[in-house]
C-alpha cells in the first residue's frame, strides 16, 4: 500500500475510534493529511514534466535534421555543399582551436575546385590534371588522370568530387568530360563526353540518376554513364526537393528560379528569386536571394512566396546595402546564414529563421569573404577569407550566439571553394588560385 494511503487510511481510523480527541490533535491529524497530498501532487508534476534535453536544439521549432539521400555516401562530406538541399551542415561538431597545420602538398596545381570526404574518411579533390586521393593523415592513397583528351596537360575543375553509396567519384574536367573512378583504387570505371566544360557540381538523384548542365545544354544520365536525357535549354541543376521528385535549378548567374522534374519538364517558375544558390528545409521550404532587388525570399515547394524581406529592414549601426555572392547555409538550428556588406564596406553575418525573422546581426573584422560557408552541430558558423597576409585575412568561426569560437590568420594564401569536414570534426581547406604549389590545410 502506498504510504499516503496508509496515512489518510491511518487517521480516518484513529477519528473513528477516538472520538473525544482534542481540538489540537484534530488540528495535528489534518495538517498531516493535507501535507501527505501536497508531496503527492508534487511527485506526480515532477513525473509529468521530465528533464528538459541536453540538446536545446531539441526545443527550437525551426531545428533541422539530416535528409538521408541513398545514393550519396554515408560520409561526413560527400558532396559540393554537403547535400542536395545545400544546407553546408556538418551533422558533427567542428574545429575550436586557433592553429592549423599543411596536411598534404601537391607536386603541381592550381585550385578551381572543392573539397569531398568518401566513405572511408578519405580527402579527395583536382588538381591540374589530378584527382587526388590521400587520409587524414596527408599520406597519398591514389591520383587519376583527367587529361586524357587534351593535347597538352592542363585540365582544372571547380568543381567537388562527387562521392556516391557505391564507392565511386564522379568529378567533370575542363577538357569536357564527366567521369567515374573506383574509390578505393582511383580507376576510371567510365567517361562521358559533354562538348563543354560544366561550371557547377553535379546532382545525383535517388535513384543514382545524374543531372548537370553545360552550355551544350541539360543532361541526365544513368549511374552507368549513358545518357538517360538531353535537352537544348540550359538550366543548372542546383538542389534537390526532399523527397527527391523536383530539381531546383536556373538559367546563368542571376536567373529567376525553375522546378524542373526528373523529366526534365518545367513544373513552376518564379522570376522574383535569382540568387547564386539555393537551400531547401526539411518541408521543402525554397530559401536564396534576389541580389539585384536586395531581398531575402522564401519560397515553398510549389513556387509561392512564404516572405520576401528587404535587406534595408535589417537593422544595424551602420546600413547594410548588399548580398554578398557567398553561398549562404542553414544552420541546425533552422537559421539561414548569409554574408552582407554594410555602407563601410564591412562584411556582416546575417542569421535569419525559416519563419523570416531576423535574429542575429553580426559584424565580421574580416575581408575579401567570396566563397561558401560551412557550420556544424552546434550552430557554428566558419567563415574564411580569399586572401592571406593581412589581419583581416582569416578563418573564423561564430558560435550559435554570434560569439567569436576560434580566428585565425590564413597565413601567406587565403581559401577558395567549400571546405569539408572529417568524421572527426577536422576541417580540411583548399588554397585559392595563387598558391602553386598546391597545399592543403586541415584544422583540428
Amino acid at each position: 500500500m502506498p504510504l499516503w494511503i496508509s496515512v489518510y487510511s491511518n487517521s480516518l481510523i484513529k477519528l473513528g475510534l477516538d472520538w473525544n480527541f482534542s481540538l489540537e490533535q484534530m488540528r495535528l491529524t489534518l495538517k498531516q493529511i493535507s501535507s501527505t497530498f501536497l508531496i503527492l501532487i508534487f511527485l506526480l508534476i515532477h513525473l509529468a514534466c521530465p528533464d528538459p534535453p541536453d540538446d536545446l536544439t531539441e526545443s527550437n521549432p525551426y531545428k533541422q535534421e539530416h535528409i538521408e539521400w541513398p545514393s550519396l555516401a554515408d560520409s561526413p562530406w560527400p558532396t559540393f555543399r554537403h547535400d542536395y538541399q545545400g544546407t553546408g551542415r556538418f551533422e558533427g561538431v567542428g574545429p575550436a582551436s586557433n592553429n592549423y597545420e599543411i596536411l598534404y602538398e601537391a607536386d603541381a596545381g592550381y585550385n578551381y575546385g572543392s573539397v569531398s570526404v568518401g566513405n572511408y574518411n578519405n580527402v579527395l579533390f583536382s588538381a591540374d590534371c589530378k584527382l587526388i586521393c590521400i587520409d587524414v593523415e596527408g599520406n597519398l592513397i591514389w591520383e587519376s588522370d583527367m587529361c586524357e583528351h587534351l593535347s597538352g596537360n592542363y585540365a582544372e575543375s571547380y568543381l567537388a568530387p562527387i562521392i556516391t553509396s557505391d564507392s565511386t567519384v564522379i568529378i567533370a574536367s575542363w577538357d569536357q568530360y564527366l567521369y567515374c573512378f573506383n574509390e578505393n583504387t582511383g580507376e576510371k570505371l567510365w567517361e562521358f563526353k559533354i562538348g563543354h566544360k560544366v561550371d557547377y557540381t553535379p546532382l545525383i538523384g535517388l535513384d543514382g540518376s545524374i543531372y548537370f548542365s553545360s552550355d551544350s545544354g541539360t543532361c541526365a544520365l544513368y549511374n552507368d554513364g549513358t545518357l538517360k536525357w538531353h535537352f537544348d535549354d540550359v538550366i543548372i541543376p542546383l538542389a534537390f526537393s526532399p523527397d527527391g521528385n523536383q530539381i531546383y535549378g536556373r538559367r546563368g548567374i542571376e536567373s529567376s528560379i525553375i522546378a524542373m522534374d526528373l523529366n526534365g519538364n518545367v513544373v513552376w517558375e518564379n522570376e522574383l528569386f535569382r540568387t547564386p544558390y539555393f537551400i531547401v528545409d526539411n518541408d521543402g521550404n525554397i530559401y536564396g536571394s534576389n541580389p539585384l532587388s536586395k531581398k531575402l525570399i522564401s519560397l515553398d515547394e510549389n513556387g509561392n512566396i512564404n516572405w520576401n524581406i528587404s535587406i534595408i529592414d535589417i537593422s544595424t549601426e551602420s546600413e547594410i546595402i548588399g548580398i554578398e555572392y557567398v553561398s549562404p547555409i542553414l544552420d541546425v538550428y533552422g537559421r539561414i546564414n548569409y554574408i552582407m556588406s554594410d555602407s563601410q564596406s564591412k562584411s556582416h553575418l546575417v542569421r535569419i529563421n525559416v519563419n523570416g525573422e531576423i535574429e542575429q546581426d553580426i559584424k565580421l573584422n574580416i575581408r575579401e569573404i567570396s566563397t561558401s560557408l560551412v557550420s556544424d552541430n552546434n550552430g557554428s558558423t566558419y567563415i574564411y577569407s580569399f586572401f592571406g597576409g593581412d589581419p583581416k585575412d582569416k578563418v573564423i568561426a561564430i558560435d550559435k550566439d554570434g560569439e567569436i569560437l576560434m580566428e585565425v590568420i590564413n597565413g601567406d594564401y587565403g581559401y577558395y571553394g567549400s571546405p569539408a569536414f572529417t568524421k572527426e570534426g577536422y576541417l580540411i581547406f583548399l588554397p585559392n588560385w595563387y598558391e602553386m604549389p598546391l597545399k592543403v590545410r586541415i584544422y583540428k
